[in-house]
C-alpha cells in the first residue's frame, strides 16, 4: 500500500488489537508525537487522520490505526515490523492494565521477505506479558490461506461490548482492483458509501497503485484496503462498533458486497464478538455468519480468543474445481 509498491509488495497484513481497563488514563489523550513514535517502530507512517466522539482515525503508509479512549487497532501490510509496536503502545498505559491483546498475521504471498515468523511473533509477545495474561495461539483455516493469531487476556478483565468483522480476499478481481483508481475516484467512493452508509469516510489513492479508505460513524469504524498486484492481489475489510443498532445488518451488507464486487478467489470471514461462545451474556459470532452466494464453506471454526467468541469461516467460488 506504501507510495513505493513495488512488484512483489505484500498486500495480506498484520494486525495488532490492544485493550486497556476502562479506569486507564484515555489513549487519545497522547500528543500525536507518541502515536508516530509507535508507528515508527512498525516501519509505518501517517498519511492523513480524522477524528470523532468516539476515535481517532488514522490511513497510514501501510494501512490504519484506529484509537479509542482504552483501545488501540493497528493494521499494517508490506514488510512492516508490526510486533516491534507492541512494547512502546504498551508503554501508553500504566504497567497491569493491559485487558486483552490479539496479535494476528495473514499468510502472506512472499513469506521470504518478511523480517520475522509468526511463531517469533509470538514468543516476542509472550516475553513481553511476562505471565500477566493468559495467552495461546492458534492457526485458523487450512492450506494455502490462513490467519495465525496470537490473543491474551488478563484474568478478570472487563469484556468490550462490540464486536468485528473481517473479511480478507486474496485473488480478487483486476477490473475491480481498477475500479478504485485515482482517477475513477468518484465510483470508488460511491461504491464504499453504499456499502456502509452513513460512515465519514476519508480515502487516499496510493502511486503507483493502491487503495486506503477509513470511515466512522456512532461509535464504529470501518477500514477497506485494496492492493492490486501483478501477482499476488489483495483486498481487506475490516468493521468494528458497539453491540446492537444496525451493526449485524451493515456486515451482512458487506460480506455481500465485497464477495459480489471483487469476486475472490479465496475469501475468508472473521467474527468476534464478547464473550466466549455459549458463556453467559455472551453475544455469540455466529449471529454473524453469512451465506455467500456463489461461495461454498471449505471450513467454519469457532474459537475462544481473548474471551472474545471467534467464527472463522473460509470459502472457495463454488465452480472452482
Amino acid at each position: 500500500m506504501s507510495e513505493n509498491a513495488s512488484a512483489s509488495f505484500e498486500g495480506p497484513e498484520k494486525k495488532l488489537k490492544v485493550t486497556f481497563a476502562p479506569d486507564a488514563p484515555s489513549l487519545r489523550a497522547h500528543p500525536r508525537a507518541a502515536w508516530d513514535a509507535v508507528l515508527a517502530a512498525a516501519g509505518a507512517s501517517v498519511v492523513s487522520s480524522a477524528r470523532d466522539a468516539h476515535w481517532d482515525a488514522y490511513v497510514l503508509s501501510e494501512s490504519s490505526l484506529f484509537v479509542s479512549d482504552h483501545s488501540a487497532t493497528l493494521i499494517t501490510c508490506g514488510q512492516t515490523r508490526l510486533v516491534e509496536a507492541v512494547q512502546p503502545l504498551l508503554a501508553l498505559a500504566p504497567a497491569g492494565a493491559l485487558s486483552q491483546l490479539l496479535y494476528a498475521r495473514k499468510s502472506e504471498h512472499y513469506p521470504e521477505q518478511q523480517a520475522t515468523r509468526f511463531d517469533e511473533d509470538a514468543a516476542r509477545l509472550s516475553a513481553l506479558l511476562g505471565g500477566r495474561a493468559r495467552e495461546a495461539s492458534v492457526r485458523l483455516g487450512h492450506g494455502e490461506h490462513f490467519v495465525d493469531l496470537f490473543h491474551a487476556s488478563a484474568p478478570g478483565a472487563s469484556r468490550r461490548p462490540d464486536m468485528t468483522l473481517e473479511v480478507l480476499m486474496h485473488a480478487p478481481d483486476p477490473a475491480a482492483c481498477a475500479a478504485f483508481a485515482a482517477e475513477r475516484a468518484p465510483a470508488a467512493h460511491a461504491l464504499v458509501a453504499d456499502m456502509v452508509p452513513g460512515f465519514a469516510l476519508h480515502e487516499h489513492y496510493f502511486e503507483p497503485q493502491g487503495y486506503s479508505v477509513n470511515g466512522l460513524r456512532d461509535g464504529a469504524y470501518v477500514t477497506l484496503h485494496v492492493t492490486p498486484e501483478p501477482e499476488g492481489s489483495y483486498v481487506s475489510f475490516e468493521l468494528q462498533g458497539p453491540l446492537g443498532g444496525s451493526l449485524p445488518v451493515d456486515a451482512a451488507r458487506a460480506v455481500a458486497t465485497l464477495s459480489a464486487v471483487f469476486a475472490p478467489r479465496s475469501l475468508e470471514v472473521l467474527t468476534y464478538a464478547p464473550g466466549h461462545r455459549g458463556g453467559e451474556g455472551g453475544a455469540q459470532a455466529d449471529e454473524w455468519a453469512v451465506d455467500v452466494p456463489g461461495y461454498s464453506v471449505v471450513t467454519r471454526e469457532h474459537h475462544v480468543a481473548a474471551d472474545y467468541a471467534l467464527l472463522f469461516t473460509q470459502l472457495r467460488p463454488s465452480a472452482a474445481p
